[in-house]
């Protein structure tokens, strides 16, 4: 028995320097895991939600509504107008507000449609295109966070 508590005494055993740097390397592993999870949980969400909006607007494109109509629809689920453009100077402060991510998409589908009307919806920005009869003929959606 004194031979086997002998054997264990001759063992090397960790020093508190030592489970210190080994507490402060899981500590690193864990916090990079943690921010790389969270990086990927944002990425995923702001695909999501590009995503849905986009999915939403190409459902109404295919009806072709009016302009009136879109107002009226998103207005019910709490999306507002906030600009009609007409001219390229309205245009230009629009995507300045509302579209800079997108500003050369915005305007190339602008230069196409007889007015763009930009609507306020959570966090998006919706520019939606229309023809002279005012019926939607295209749409880009803008993250605003």
């Amino acid at each position: 028995m004194q031979r086997l508590l002998d054997e264990t005494r001759d063992e090397p055993t960790t020093t508190a320097r030592q489970r210190v740097a080994i507490m402060l390397g899981a500590l690193a592993v864990t916090a990079a895991l943690f921010g790389l999870a969270y990086i990927l949980g944002m990425w995923a969400y702001a695909f999501r939600l590009q995503a849905s909006h986009e999915a939403r607007l190409s459902r109404v494109l295919v009806q072709k509504p009016t302009g009136d109509q879109i107002t009226q629809g998103l207005a019910l689920q709490g999306d507002m107008l906030v600009a009609e453009v007409d001219t390229p100077a309205a245009l230009a402060s629009a995507i300045e507000r509302w579209g800079n991510r997108r500003g050369d998409e915005i305007r190339a589908q602008a230069a196409q449609a007889r007015r763009t009307r930009v609507y306020q919806a959570s966090e998006m920005a919706y520019f939606l295109y229309f023809d002279a009869s005012d019926v939607m003929q295209g749409f880009t959606c803008v993250r605003q966070r």
